[in-house]
């Protein structure tokens, strides 16, 4: 399976289960990271899947362990 280095911005926002203005916003706090390919709006697949897990309700793992200044 290839390694996936970007999310289109409806991926992102199925995988956040969030709107896609939602993730919008969070691209303009700057909580994830955008990229362009001409008009399409891509994000950061590792910052997605950081935002995935520190929603996730984890055994034994606390909220402060969240990436610094990430809150989905």
């Amino acid at each position: 399976m290839d390694k996936v280095f970007f999310y289109s911005l409806q991926d992102a926002a199925e995988k956040l289960k969030k709107t896609e203005e939602d993730v919008r916003e969070l691209a303009r706090q700057g909580r994830l990271s955008e990229f362009r390919d001409g008009s399409t709006l891509l994000l950061s697949a590792n910052e997605v899947e950081a935002a995935i897990s520190s929603t996730s309700p984890c055994e034994g793992r606390s909220k402060s362990a969240a990436p610094a200044g990430l809150k989905v």
